[in-house]
């Protein structure tokens, strides 16, 4: 009996496929919500919601190119404290950098797709942020002492 998969199945298939099983089985992925009968009408919903969800990543992508634009070119100023004889104390985070971020400009990052390491010294730091597979901004810390 065919199916249409509403979620992964082990063994059977990923999401919104379409897959040929034993009848017992299709009847246990049914009732338990795991799939869906084939016929016109679900074929038809299915098709529905792919282009849905193209659509809703349609509209992602141009939103992160968007935020792209915006983040592109910017420059944050994080402070490090410096002792007496010149030896910087700590280092800049992830978390820091992302606080900053957001004061300084007003727009929120997930410090997950930052791509950087934390800063021990003074000067000024490219951080990149991965906003997709293949977007990717980049803004510049400058990091000077108190």
């Amino acid at each position: 009996m065919k199916i249409i998969l509403l979620k992964d199945v082990k063994g059977k298939g990923k999401k919104d496929q379409i897959v040929d099983v034993a009848q017992g089985y299709a009847n246990h992925l049914i009732v338990t919500g795991s799939a869906a009968a084939y016929n016109d009408e679900n074929t038809k919903l299915l098709e529905e919601r792919k282009e849905e969800e193209r659509e809703a990543l349609k509209k992602e992508r141009e939103a992160n190119l968007k935020l792209k634009e915006e983040i592109d070119s910017k420059q944050i100023e994080c402070f490090i404290k410096i002792g007496a004889n010149g030896k910087t104390f700590g280092q800049i985070t992830k978390s820091q950098v992302c606080d900053e971020f957001v004061k300084q400009t007003g727009i929120k990052l997930n410090k997950q797709k930052l791509e950087m390491n934390d800063i021990h010294g003074v000067g000024i730091t490219e951080v990149k942020v991965k906003l997709d597979a293949d977007i990717i901004a980049t803004f510049k810390v400058k990091t000077t002492g108190k």
